[in-house]
């Protein structure tokens, strides 16, 4: 179970029912429930608090997101872009891995 504030909205969370987790984004929250953006769902779906724990790996997500961000100043064209919009999404939606070639960098 989790306790939310505003200052939670954008942290990413995980549901779990038994043996099965979804990975999602606060969009916003009530006295009741929780609402949250699961996967590439354009809309949130009501979540109970007790099926909810905020994911504990913001930190490398943080890093992920800061590796691409050099990437994208260090390097030009469609394929660095592209590179760097896919990677994004997949962040966004439940966590990635680097190429070792760019985990280098970080």
């Amino acid at each position: 179970m989790i306790k939310v504030t505003e200052k939670d909205i954008g942290r990413k969370v995980i549901y779990s029912e038994g043996n099965y987790k979804e990975y999602g984004v606060i969009t916003s929250f009530n006295e009741i429930v929780v609402f949250v953006r699961y996967g590439t769902n354009q809309t949130s779906q009501s979540t109970r608090r007790e099926d909810l724990q905020y994911d504990m790996n913001e930190e490398f997500y943080e890093k992920q997101i800061k590796g691409l961000i050099l990437i994208m100043k260090q390097r030009e064209g469609m394929v660095a872009r592209d590179y760097v919009t896919e990677k994004l999404n997949m962040i966004l939606n439940g966590g990635i891995g680097f190429h070792p070639s760019i985990q280098d960098q970080l």
